[in-house]
C-alpha cells in the first residue's frame, strides 16, 4: 500500500511541476514577446488574437453546451476544464505571437528592454519574479478579452495608405513613367554633354 501512496504522490508531484514550468515559460513569452507586440501594435492585435482562439474554441463549446447533460459527460467536461483553459491560452499566445511584427525598431527595442528586466529580476528576486512569469500565463488570454471588449466600443477607423511613390489617387503607373522619364532625360543630359 505504501509503494502506490508513494507512486501517486510522485505523480502528482510531476504533474505539478511540469505545470508550473508550463506556465512559467508561458509568462516569459506573454511578459516579454507577447506585451512587446501589443505595445507595437496596439491593443487590436490582442482582440484579433483573441477573436480566432474564439473561433476555433467555439465547436468544443458547442459541444459541451448543447449535448445531453449526464453525469459522465459532466464529469468529464470538470476534469477537462483545466487542460481546455491551458489550450485556450496557449493557443492565444501562438496566436498573438505568430501575427506580431518583430521586425520594427519599437518592437526590437522595446524586447531589449524587456529582456534586461526580466534578467536583473531574476538576479534581484527570482523567487518573486518566478511568481510573477506563473501569473502571467493566465493574465494573458484576460488581457486579450479586454482589449477585445475595449475595441468593441470603439468606432472602426479604416485609413488607406498609398503605396510609396504613388500619388494622391494611387496611379503607380503615372508616377512610375513620370521617374523613367526623368531619369531618361538625366541620362540624354549627360550624354550630350
Amino acid at each position: 500500500m505504501g509503494v502506490a501512496v508513494s507512486m501517486v504522490e510522485l505523480l502528482v508531484w510531476t504533474a505539478w511541476t511540469g505545470l508550473g514550468l508550463a506556465a512559467g515559460a508561458g509568462g516569459m513569452l506573454f511578459a516579454s514577446a507577447g506585451l512587446a507586440c501589443i505595445a507595437t501594435e496596439g491593443p487590436m492585435l490582442a482582440a484579433q488574437a483573441h477573436a480566432n482562439v474564439e473561433r476555433l474554441a467555439e465547436a468544443f463549446i458547442k459541444e459541451v453546451a448543447e449535448t445531453e447533460k449526464t453525469w459522465i459527460k459532466v464529469t468529464s467536461a470538470i476534469i477537462l476544464a483545466p487542460f481546455a483553459l491551458v489550450l485556450w491560452m496557449l493557443s492565444f499566445l501562438c496566436l498573438l505571437l505568430y501575427r506580431g511584427n518583430f521586425s520594427t525598431k519599437l518592437c526590437m527595442q522595446l524586447l531589449s528592454g524587456s529582456a534586461c528586466v526580466h534578467l536583473v529580476a531574476l538576479f534581484c528576486m527570482p523567487h518573486m519574479w518566478w511568481i510573477t512569469m506563473k501569473f502571467c500565463f493566465p493574465a494573458a488570454p484576460a488581457i486579450g478579452w479586454a482589449a477585445a471588449t475595449f475595441h468593441e466600443d470603439q468606432p472602426s477607423i479604416e485609413v488607406e495608405v498609398p503605396s510609396q511613390g504613388a500619388d494622391a489617387d494611387g496611379n503607380n503607373e503615372k508616377v512610375g513613367a513620370q521617374t523613367e522619364a526623368r531619369a531618361g532625360v538625366e541620362v540624354g543630359e549627360e550624354l550630350s554633354s
